[in-house]
């Protein structure tokens, strides 16, 4: 009966007891305001996007991150600040608003979109902390790629079929493999720094020293002509928006046009002076022929003692003067000879080039002036 008793009146006491726990908790501020803080202002962070593809340094991540909160958004002011652990870069917002390290800013709507540009190669990695006026508090951590966006250029390809001489415009396929399939392709640019002639650049004449966009890395044309012969070194450069300049130098070759003299003579090589109709006349081959167009030098190698040189039109200047060839490329000189020309031998030297500066070499032509008096005199038999 006492066992009964005792039991009873233990029961009793431990109900008591959770009864005085159960009240005292509920009278605890500390409960009180976890529940509160965790449940009437609590809110969560959804980032939209769980992965970043790798970036090329200089490139904008864009970030997308909604705060879902389970009280009126607008109710209780929100903040965030960044944390930077580590890479170069800043984020900011659409508007361009950037976050320094560990400075609080409002956050005015719920749904964000937050841009990331990255200034070196390497992992980027920094913590956005978003937290309202109640003390609650959550993060999102950040990690992108960056990388230096580095490229292959292919061998260039010759598109104009044939030997190219001076003068021929020549045009070349280039195309540029980038590092991986998904780089970006759209910013590339071509910087042409130096050669002996023309340069075009996808059908445009170019300016040295300019950078200009390639439209298509895959394939792009450049056309080329010089009137040098040989080797005609282009020095350009080529840059993405990471990579930096990369020089490069593609030799031009271009084969040398002939020319050469057939014959030259004088119609006249014995003339009278103050006579009419002397030619100097001669053949002149260019091969390939692209222009009739010549230029050519006469002038006087020997000639009298005490000469006049206002009695005869070839001078002893080394002056070239442009021609061009007539039919069955012929070229013909007038040769004149005044009545005042000194009597006697001259020796006069006759040359050509063409427009690209090749020569032929110099051919000499003996004339004799007279005075067109008869020699001897008819005596008188008286």
């Amino acid at each position: 009966m006492k066992k009964n008793i005792l039991a009873k009146v233990s029961f009793i006491a431990l109900l008591v007891g959770i009864g005085f726990t159960f009240v005292y908790c509920s009278k605890d501020g500390n409960w009180d305001n976890y529940k509160r803080k965790n449940e009437v202002y609590d809110f969560s962070v959804l980032r939209l996007d769980s992965v970043f593809p790798e970036k090329a340094v200089g490139e904008v991540t864009t970030i997308r991150i909604n705060l879902n909160t389970v009280y009126p958004f607008k109710k209780i002011p929100m903040n965030a600040k960044v944390i930077y652990n580590s890479g170069k870069g800043r984020l900011k917002t659409k508007l361009g608003r950037i976050f320094e390290p560990n400075v609080d800013y409002i956050v005015n709507e719920p749904d964000n979109i937050f841009e990331y540009v990255g200034n070196d190669d390497g992992v980027h990695k920094f913590t956005i902390v978003f937290f309202n006026d109640k003390g609650v508090r959550k993060q999102e951590q950040i990690s992108i790629d960056y990388a230096t966006m580095s490229f292959t250029l292919n061998t260039p390809k010759k598109i104009t079929n044939g030997e190219i001489y001076q003068g021929d415009e020549c045009e070349y396929q280039f195309s540029i493999t980038p590092r991986k399939d998904t780089d970006p392709i759209n910013n590339y640019k071509i910087r042409f720094n130096s050669f002996e002639g023309s340069v075009r650049f996808d059908n445009s004449s170019t300016q040295l020293n300019r950078w200009y966009d390639i439209a298509d890395i895959f394939n792009f044309r450049i056309e080329l002509t010089s009137d040098k012969s040989g080797s005609a070194s282009l020095s350009y450069s080529i840059k993405n928006a990471t990579s930096g300049d990369k020089n490069f130098i593609f030799e031009h070759k271009v084969k040398q046009r002939e020319i050469a003299i057939g014959n030259v003579e004088v119609n006249n090589p014995v003339i009278v002076r103050g006579s009419t109709g002397n030619i100097i006349l001669g053949t002149v081959k260019k091969e390939p022929k692209k222009t009739n167009k010549i230029f050519y030098r006469v002038r006087l190698k020997n000639q009298p003692t005490n000469y006049n040189p206002s009695g005869i039109n070839v001078n002893k200047n080394n002056d070239f003067k442009e021609s061009v060839l007539l039919n069955n490329n012929l070229w013909e000189y007038p040769l004149e000879i005044k009545s005042d020309a000194t009597l006697g031998k001259y020796k006069i030297g006759v040359m050509f080039k063409d427009e690209y500066d090749n020569e032929t070499p110099e051919q000499d032509l003996e004339i004799e002036v007279i005075s067109g008096e008869p020699s001897w005199v008819i005596e008188s038999t008286r």
